[in-house]
């Protein structure tokens, strides 16, 4: 067993293999687990899954029902906290509050809205690990500001991903903020340009998710940085636009599987935030963008760096599979 919590809230407990005889004559798990929490519990892919409300003034038995479960190797139950800040109880084992906890790997922290979200998770109390790949001279800056660990990675070559993952401590969060853009008319975009862009954009958004999902732990969460136009295109940006539409959607299906441990995965979507992704763009483009806005207004850093701080919040918890604007827009 994990970890438990002797707080209003919710335990899963998931079948690890094939019962074994325990400390209650040779009970099934699955029999004890169904009478601890009344019936509750649910097949999930294929595999036996429980699913406990807690409510310690109505359950007055169920954590010495979960305890029996130390004995038994085909088990093992899950913990997140369902319940907001200020309501949390003492943790059996374990505490919300670890180091592995706060630790936060955030791709592309060199750049304009990846130094932002860097400098806020720091400010909140966060350890911060920050990749960059083009820009030592920012990444020095960035570290020399923050206290962060920067370390170079391309993102987008698998065997660089892993290895990134593998010199990390453990996480509890990843933000991934790193991406390019080559931007040009699709009657002018080269093979070559709009493949750099998938590559990098598409391609290493899917291997952050698919090492992210491997790696959190449980209730660990994952932010993927997407764009506004990947929803609604943008003359000019056929392969940014593609990419960003790839990202919305890798996020809603690894929302979708990594469901089963909580790990809350979501997307972002910002504004137009003036950065080196848009000094392609000529002004009257600019002007446009300003005048969709309700506020008359480009987008700001500041902006994404704290909708990433509330959804890595107790007070997020429960937001998983979500586009959420950072925008002005309508």
């Amino acid at each position: 067993m994990d970890r438990v919590s002797a707080q209003a809230g919710v335990v899963a407990v998931q079948c690890e293999g094939l019962a074994t005889p325990n400390a209650n004559g040779g009970k099934n798990p699955k029999t004890q687990c169904r009478a601890a929490c009344c019936g509750s519990y649910k097949r999930f892919i294929g595999r036996p899954f429980f699913q406990l409300s807690i409510d310690p003034k109505i359950h007055t038995g169920i954590l010495a029902s979960l305890a029996e479960f130390k004995l038994n190797s085909a088990f093992r139950v899950l913990h997140w906290p369902a319940v907001r800040s200020g309501e949390t109880g003492a943790m059996l084992e374990g505490n919300a509050a670890d180091s592995s906890r706060k630790t936060v790997l955030v791709t592309g922290g060199s750049g304009v809205i990846g130094t932002a979200i860097v400098h806020a998770l720091r400010e909140s109390g966060h350890q911060v690990c920050s990749t960059w790949h083009s820009s030592e001279e920012r990444a020095t800056v960035l570290s020399e500001s923050t206290g962060c660990e920067v370390r170079r990675a391309d993102i987008s070559d698998e065997a660089e991903v892993l290895a990134l993952f593998d010199s990390l401590p453990s996480l509890w969060a990843v933000v991934h903020a790193a991406a390019i853009s080559r931007n040009a008319l699709l009657l002018k975009q080269s093979r070559e340009d709009w493949a750099a862009t998938m590559k990098v954009d598409a391609g290493g958004s899917f291997l952050i998710t698919r090492e992210s999902l491997k790696r959190l732990p449980d209730g660990g969460r994952l932010v993927l940085l997407a764009s506004r136009v990947g929803e609604i295109g943008n003359v000019g940006q056929g392969a940014y636009a593609a990419a960003k539409a790839a990202t919305i959607a890798l996020a809603k299906v690894a929302a979708r599987e990594g469901g089963f441990r909580h790990i809350a995965v979501n997307a972002l979507c910002p504004g137009l935030v003036p950065s080196p992704l848009t000094a392609s763009l000529n002004i009257a483009s600019l002007r446009a963008f300003k005048a969709r806005s309700v506020l008359g207004e480009l987008g700001d850093a500041r902006d994404v760096a704290g909708a990433v701080c509330w959804l890595l919040s107790d007070d997020a918890a429960g937001v998983s599979g979500q586009v959420i604007h950072c925008d002005s827009r309508i």
